[in-house]
């Protein structure tokens, strides 16, 4: 996958694996560093923690020129993946009909 107009940051093989790190609840910890840096400036993006915290894996980012220069992420999610607190919810109110 390649975009159209790919959004680019120059890390450090160490800054990758650190950044990969966080992952399900330890975006937490991810939003309180950019808290600590940033102060209430900026903040990690309410979607982008719940993506996480569903394992979901970001595959590809896009520089949107027509929205203001905003970052699209193309994301890539496992139903199985998918925690099982996140599931059991929504199979409470599934019903399946013979």
């Amino acid at each position: 996958v390649t975009s159209k107009n790919p959004f680019k940051v120059d890390l450090t093989v160490s800054e990758k694996r650190y950044m990969e790190s966080f992952v399900g609840p330890e975006v937490k910890k991810l939003d309180a560093i950019i808290k600590e840096v940033e102060g209430d400036k900026l903040r990690l993006p309410v979607l982008i923690k719940q993506y996480i915290k569903q394992n979901a894996k970001f595959v590809a980012y896009n520089v949107d020129h027509d929205f203001n220069d905003a970052i699209d992420a193309l994301i890539f999610m496992r139903i199985s993946d998918i925690p099982r607190s996140t599931i059991e919810p929504i199979l409470k109110d599934v019903t399946i009909e013979n």
